[in-house]
């Protein structure tokens, strides 16, 4: 029986994107996932869940506070490790927003004579805190950071094998597919959480987990095709280059989201089948 694809799929595919895109799937050896994909930690004291979902990997952060007490989430003394590399996620950058006045005076007649000017800047310089208060029976939720708005180019192209990638029912695109293990991973991950309890003073707790990336996909095909199905999973992103104009300068720096870090990315084997399949 042929199935004939539907109107918003052909249109979308007919247009194809002039950019490449590399997306990745994220996985975690120590954490189980949710139902929406996100990675989830769960005691007594605590819920803390990460969701990966979007462009240039943000990293969202959850902590629910389970006590009759307030946790404090101290993000001065947390990090996301990088491949061994320690970026805090504590913001670094401060934003000012502020207005200028200024006033030109020009002496003398004709073209000649002598200008001056005065100007004036009201500004407020504020900087995210450091530490964030939990209330009692209360979550938490911040976007401290991003991994990368770079590819990964040091997957070499024999790791790539072509695939069908499902874009919604009965329908699949040409992609071109690599699977990693922790190990041989190009991309893993570590965040360190620092949590005080009851007090600001406190002792401090460490939540310690573990990331990597499992998979890369790269397509010409954007997110409104790959995700057509609108199934926004917690533990996907994507990155995209332009084919026109050069690719993305991938950026260090440590902060805020608008900081991005050089690293790489994954992509989900359970949405991808072998061609000859």
């Amino acid at each position: 029986m042929v199935k004939i694809l539907p109107i918003a799929v052909m249109a979308v595919l007919l247009f194809s994107s002039c950019s490449t895109y590399q997306y990745a799937t994220v996985s975690s050896s120590n954490l189980d996932m949710n139902d929406l994909q996100e990675f989830e930690f769960v005691n007594d004291t605590v819920r803390i869940v990460y969701n990966f979902y979007g462009e240039n990997a943000p990293v969202t952060i959850t902590v629910e506070n389970k006590l009759r007490v307030p946790i404090f989430i101290d993000w001065h003394n947390s990090s996301l490790i990088v491949n061994g590399r320690s970026v805090s996620y504590a913001p670094r950058q401060i934003n000012i927003e502020g207005t200028a006045y200024g006033n030109s005076y020009n002496y003398g007649n004709g073209g000649g004579g002598y200008s001056s000017g005065t100007g004036n800047l009201s500004a407020v310089a504020s900087l995210p805190p450091s530490v964030d208060f939990v209330p009692p029976y209360s979550y938490f939720t911040r976007n401290p950071i991003g991994i990368t708005n770079n590819f990964i180019d040091e997957v070499p192209d024999e790791a790539y094998q072509k695939v069908q990638y499902s874009v919604t029912d009965g329908y699949s695109i040409p992609v071109k597919a690599a699977v990693f293990t922790e190990t041989s991973s190009p991309l893993r991950l570590r965040s360190y959480l620092s949590l005080s309890i009851g007090n600001r003073d406190a002792f401090p707790v460490a939540y310690e987990h573990s990331f990597f990336v499992s998979q890369l996909i790269q397509s010409n095909q954007g997110p409104g095709t790959m995700w057509m199905n609108g199934n926004h999973r917690g533990n996907q992103y994507f990155v995209m280059k332009a084919s026109r104009g050069g690719a993305a300068a991938g950026t260090v720096v440590g902060g805020l989201l608008g900081g991005i870090l050089i690293i790489g990315a994954v992509a989900n084997s359970a949405n991808t089948t072998d061609a000859g399949n």
